[in-house]
Parts: C-alpha cells; structure tokens; sequence
C-alpha cells in the first residue's frame, strides 16, 4: 500500500477539523433556532389572541364585539366558550380534541391523530362568578415546516461547506509544498548528477520555508567547499608523495646499475633517506591532521612556560638562520605561562620561526618577542623577508597552499602544511593568529594565548 502523502494528511485532519465543527455549529443553531422559532411562534399567537379579547366589549353578563369578528386570522383560528366550557362561537381545526381543558394565559401543546396544535387561553369575567373565554388555536405543522426547510438548508449547505473547505486546503497545502517539492527536485538532482553547485530556488515570501530553504542553500555551500577542499587535498597530498617516490625509485634504479660504484650506492642510500624522512614527515603531518578533523587528537595540557619554550627554539635554530645569513633576534618577558600541550607549543614556535628564516633574505633578521597583554600570551616573529602578497594572504592557511611558487619544486621547500598546523595549534589552545606583510617589505606573524596565573 502506497503510504499517504503529508499534503493529504494535512488535508484529511483540516477537513475533518472542518467537519467536526461545522456539527457543532450545526447542532447549536438548530437548538437556538427551535427556541428561537417557537419563541416567535408563542408571541405571535398571543398577539393576535390579545388583539382578538381587545374587540370584546362586555356589558353585565353579556357581551358584545366593537367590530364584526374574524375568527380567522395569520393561520388562527379562534373559539369563544361559556364557563362549561361550551363551544359559544368560531371554529376549531378538525380534528382538535374538543376535551381539552381551558387554562387562563397557558400555552397547551395538544395532539391527536390528525395533528399537532399550540393553544393560548384568556379568560374575561362577566359578572356573577361567570367567564367568556376566548381561545386561539395555531397548528405546529408550520412551526415544523420552517423548521424542516432550516434544516434542509443547513444539511444541504454542510457538506458543500466541507467539500469547499478540503479542496481549498487541498490547494493551499499544496501550494505552500511547493518549496519542500523543489528542495526535494534539487537533492535528486544533485544525488544522481553529483553537483554541488546547485542550489534550491528562495521562496519570495521570508517564512519557514523561506528559512529552511536558506539553511538547505548553506548546508550546500558548505558541502560543496568541504569536497573542494577534499579533492584538493587529496591532489596535493598524492602529488606531494609523487615526488619523492619518484625520486626514491630513480636512485633505487641508479644504484642497481652494474657499474654503480661504492660512492654512489652511498650517495643514492643519501638521497632516499632524506626522501624517505620527508614522507615519513608528511604522513605523520596528513594523520595528524585526520585525528584533529574527527576530534580525535588528544592535547596533554598542562602548565607551560612559554618564555623557557621559545628560548629553547631560538637557541636551536640559531645555526640555521646563521646558514642563511639571517640574524635571529630574541626579546623574552620571563614566566609567561600558558595552559597547553609543551610538544604542540614547542612546534608552534619551530614553525613559524623556521617559516621566517625559509622566506628571509640573506643578511636579513627575523625577531622574536614574547610578552604578556590584557590577560593573554602575545607573541610576534616578524622578518624583513620577500613577504607576501595580498591576494595570497588569505589562502596561506590552507593545507599544501604555498605563496612563494618559485620555491615549490625546490629541495628545501616545505609541505605546505606548516602553517595550516599553525593555526590548528593555536585554536587548539584557544587562541588566535593574525597576520601583516607586504611584498620586498617581510612580514609579521602575531599569535594570542590565554595566560594563566604564574603562582
């Protein structure tokens, strides 16, 4: 069985809704009505009996009438009796049971096999203990007759009213769908083509939809950098490990040459090492990078002195910026403490300073300077390098992006993945980084950590 649809479910429930309350009021209408009828009904009828006593004039014991009566009147029929009840003049319906009792100013609801009557009874005195009494006598057929026509029209006009309100909500729902069928459309499009690119149509009117709709369109957004970003990665990573594989298989076959001399297969055993550190390098940087994307990588915090750290990264670098002719300069504020992972800050440091000296010029200087500011860690390594582009600034947080392309295929340049751990780093600590440099002029990486207290 093909399961039901929400437009029709929604349109069942409004339709029963609908109905449900259409009975109700249909029921308490024609209670009110019946009351309401019966109401006009009993008036009327004591009305024209009044108006009928009021052309009586009496005169000792008898009486006589100002005008020639009607004994006929708007559907009544009137009677005059003796005190025993005796039928004096007018007419009764037939079949009226002719019995029933004379009640002074009481409405009588009687009924035979012929019918059903409404009787109103007056009572007017003529002396000596004697009444004339004057009876009105309406049939209740037209009291049920409009009673009958009023429902009729209510049972006629119920349903029409219910068939009108499902198909109007059938149509309004499913006009209101509308947007839900195109989110709908869109994600099988994009199932069967695989294009992120599309994007579902914003509806003109800024509801619910229109907000679901711009959810879908960002969760899209997203989807589509985030596979970006992953066949990019993906393609950078196997290049990345393309050459040195390469290089490693060329000095394999070079050094199985049969002439190969001793020298050689050294020199080849050389070149692979230092390949082979390199990919050993980058796998470990890609698995690092796969543990913190799934939150899997597990920081070892704990109470650092970061004035201690970077002194212990500046000695050490010191003979490699000496290499290049580069100056390395230090200005450290003692007991700037952190809470933090000592290994992760530790390559925080090596990174960004060895950036510096990789990027400097030679007889340049790159200075490091540590000190505390508003509660937190600041730290500035700035350079008089070749700097970097505005239009690459924004990119050098990527993974694999370098912005010195000229140094891309050289032995000495890095992974690309320096800076990217960088900034992983330092959110990972809960800090931040930013960034200034101009091309020829150098640049200045500045990163904030929280301080903790140093007793």
């Amino acid at each position: 069985m093909k399961p039901m649809s929400i437009k029709m479910k929604i349109t069942l429930w409004h339709t029963a809704f609908i109905f449900i309350i259409t009975m109700l009021m249909l029921t308490f209408i024609i209670s009110i009505s019946r009351k309401f009828l019966g109401a006009e009904f009993k008036s009327e009828l004591i009305e024209e009996t009044a108006d009928f006593v009021d052309d009586i004039e009496v005169y000792g014991t008898s009486y006589y009438y100002d005008d020639p009566p009607s004994f006929y009147e708007d559907g009544i029929l009137f009677s005059v009796y003796n005190n025993q009840g005796q039928l004096l003049e007018g007419s009764v319906p037939n079949g009226f049971p002719l019995n029933t009792t004379l009640n002074n100013g009481l409405f009588q609801e009687v009924s035979s096999v012929s019918g059903k009557w409404m009787t109103y009874d007056v009572a007017i005195p003529l002396g000596s203990g004697q009444y004339l009494w004057v009876r009105g006598v309406s049939s209740s057929e037209a009291l049920s007759g409009l009673n009958r026509i009023f429902l009729l029209f209510l049972f006629v006009s119920c349903p029409i009213l219910v068939i009108t309100a499902a198909l109007g909500g059938y149509f309004i729902t499913k006009r209101a769908f509308k947007p839900v069928e195109k989110i709908r459309e869109t994600a099988d499009i994009i199932g069967k083509e695989g294009d992120l690119s599309k994007r579902i149509p914003v509806p003109k009117a800024k509801d619910e939809l229109y907000a679901l709709t711009d959810t879908f369109n960002t969760m899209l957004s997203r989807l589509e950098e985030a596979f970006q970003n992953e066949r990019q990665f993906t393609a950078d990573a196997s290049h990345e490990l393309r050459t040195p594989t390469a290089v490693i298989l060329s000095q394999c076959e070079y050094a199985l040459l049969p002439d190969a001399t001793e020298k050689e297969y050294l020199e080849s055993l050389s070149v692979i090492e230092n390949q082979a550190k390199k990919m050993s390098a980058l796998i470990s940087s890609l698995l690092l990078f796969a543990r913190a994307d799934n939150k899997k990588q597990v920081l070892q915090m704990e109470k650092v002195d970061l004035s201690i750290l970077a002194e212990m990264v500046v000695e050490e670098l010191t003979t490699k910026a000496e290499k290049k002719q580069i100056t390395l300069f230090s200005s450290l504020h003692p007991d700037v403490f952190v809470m933090g992972d000592q290994s992760f800050l530790m390559r925080l440091f090596i990174n960004l300073i060895e950036n510096s000296i990789h990027y400097g010029k030679e007889g340049g200087t790159t200075s490091v300077k540590l000190y505390e500011q508003s509660g937190q860690a600041l730290c500035r390594i700035e350079d008089n390098g070749i700097g970097i582009s505005k239009d690459d600034l924004p990119n050098i947080w990527k993974r694999f992006y370098r912005a010195d392309k000229a140094r891309t295929l050289s032995n000495e340049s890095g992974t690309g993945l320096g800076l990217s751990m960088v900034q992983w780093i330092v959110n990972a600590h809960h800090g931040h980084i930013e960034v200034e440099s101009s091309l020829s002029q150098g640049t200045c990486f500045t990163f904030f950590l929280p301080l903790v207290p140093s007793a």
